[in-house]
């Protein structure tokens, strides 16, 4: 079975992979529901997208890192394994 294109009726993005989570408002396609979790937050009732370039954690050690990175197909994928996926760790952005 091959994997299926999916579109966005907003922008000209196509995607394929089930577990891709596209944003209809900022129009950026995230690997995993983590990462999407994490650039959107509420804001005085309101959803806010925040650039994933600069959503950063910071180590014990103070050495901040970005949380994910765009690939050369356009998708947003985590720092760690990209099948993971995971949000950043509470009490980071």
């Amino acid at each position: 079975m091959t994997d299926p294109r999916f579109t966005c009726g907003g922008c000209d993005n196509r995607w394929s992979g089930f577990n891709r989570c596209h944003c209809s408002a900022c129009h950026r396609t995230f690997g995993g529901v983590g990462l999407f979790d994490a650039h959107h937050r509420e804001r005085r009732g309101k959803g806010e997208c925040i650039p994933p370039e600069q959503i950063t954690t910071t180590n014990k050690a103070g050495a901040v890192s970005r949380v994910m990175f765009l690939t050369d197909a356009g998708i947003w994928q985590g720092t760690e394994h990209p099948s993971q996926n995971r949000p950043p760790k509470r009490g980071t952005r």
